[in-house]
């Protein structure tokens, strides 16, 4: 035995169904987010009462627009003509360093 993890197929067939389930569960989220966001209820300001400011507002809405279309692309719902950086507002609301 060598020194280390060990590798067997059960090892990758359980982190590959972990990894696909983790994107299919947060693309998920973002589009329950973004159904959240655009609800009535939700509008510019019953956030504004939560400590939202107007350009924290746009700026959220439209991280969760971004990677909602990725939720989109993935559920054949849109397609992207052109290249992206879907990540562009939501890098504002995590921190540069966090999406590297």
């Amino acid at each position: 035995m060598a020194v280390g993890f060990p590798l067997a197929k059960v090892d990758i067939d359980t982190r590959t169904g972990l990894e696909i389930g983790a994107v299919w569960n947060s693309l998920a989220a973002v589009h329950a987010r973004l159904l959240w966001l655009n609800d009535s209820s939700h509008n510019t300001a019953a956030l504004s009462v939560l400590g939202y400011s107007g350009s924290d507002d746009t700026t959220l809405r439209a991280a969760f627009t971004d990677l909602d279309k990725l939720w989109q692309i993935s559920h054949a719902a849109a397609t992207q003509p052109a290249a992206n950086d879907f990540f562009f507002n939501a890098k504002l609301l995590g921190g540069t360093n966090f999406y590297g």
